[in-house]
């Protein structure tokens, strides 16, 4: 797995951002910039009520959101982020739920 950190400044604080590379498992509370092509990230396994991960993508329509068994917006599917520079935030609900796009 390829990861490089970078800091970026968000609304006047500073965050750091997760470049990927290769498929990975997210960690929630974490801010990915997918910088490949073709890639799968997998959302965490077992997350709590509140919990969010957000996930950037580049010039890219084919970057696949696994869920990990949670549901995505009460679909036991998974994501394929299909807009290039898309960024969407993953924020954990509920089982029925799942993850929800902010």
């Amino acid at each position: 797995m390829a990861l490089t950190k970078v800091t970026a400044a968000i609304a006047d604080r500073s965050q750091d951002v997760t470049v990927l590379t290769a498929n990975t498992t997210l960690v929630v509370d974490k801010h990915y910039y997918v910088a490949a092509q073709t890639l799968t990230v997998t959302l965490p396994a077992s997350p709590t009520v509140g919990q969010h991960v957000t996930v950037t993508i580049g010039d890219f329509t084919d970057i696949v959101v696994a869920r990990n068994s949670s549901n995505i917006m009460s679909l036991a599917e998974d994501l394929t982020m299909d807009t290039a520079y898309l960024s969407i935030q993953f924020i954990y609900t509920d089982s029925t739920r799942g993850w929800i796009i902010s």
